[in-house]
């Protein structure tokens, strides 16, 4: 009953905290009553929430309270490389170039897809190294960036904004 009402919560109210205070206990309650599908059901369900609005956030231009939620995200499922690459995100908006090619690697370490799936965590961490004058690993990031739809903007950072290829 506990999921439900976090289900519910989740629908009804802006307060993700409601939400999250209901998966809490049907975690509590699954891990002790070994209902092992539920806990993964009500963590998956608060992780995807904390993502969604967080990336929302992001869109909205409030990458601090991203960042809480994104943070928050990972004590639900510290495997997830869309959280991480989102965390990514957030801290190149902020020009916190360091923790955005921490957070980058840390995503790639996860991420399962192909070349395509990581080519956005490619693009966040080019652009981190670009903004913090490392050339080289720019370079190197957004070649692995060549893909899907960062291929053009990517290839464009390389050619006309670093120069890849060239010694200068």
């Amino acid at each position: 009953p506990y999921y439900t009402k976090g289900l519910v919560a989740k629908k009804l109210s802006d307060d993700i905290n409601d939400a999250l205070r209901w998966f809490d206990q049907a975690i509590a309650v699954a891990d002790k009553t070994n209902k092992g599908q539920i806990a993964r059901q009500a963590k998956g369900a608060a992780h995807d929430e904390l993502l969604f609005r967080g990336a929302k956030l992001i869109e909205s231009k409030n990458y601090s309270d991203a960042i809480d939620l994104l943070k928050l995200a990972t004590e639900y499922d510290a495997e997830s490389a869309d959280v991480y690459y989102r965390l990514a995100e957030a801290y190149n908006k902020q020009s916190k170039y360091d923790l955005a090619i921490s957070n980058a690697k840390t995503a790639l370490t996860h991420e399962q897809g192909g070349k395509t799936d990581k080519a956005k965590i490619y693009f966040e961490m080019g652009f981190a190294y670009q903004m913090k004058g490392n050339k080289a690993e720019a370079c190197s990031a957004y070649t692995d960036a060549s893909f899907g739809s960062f291929k053009a903007p990517a290839e464009h950072s390389m050619e006309f904004e670093l120069k890849c290829g060239t010694t200068n």
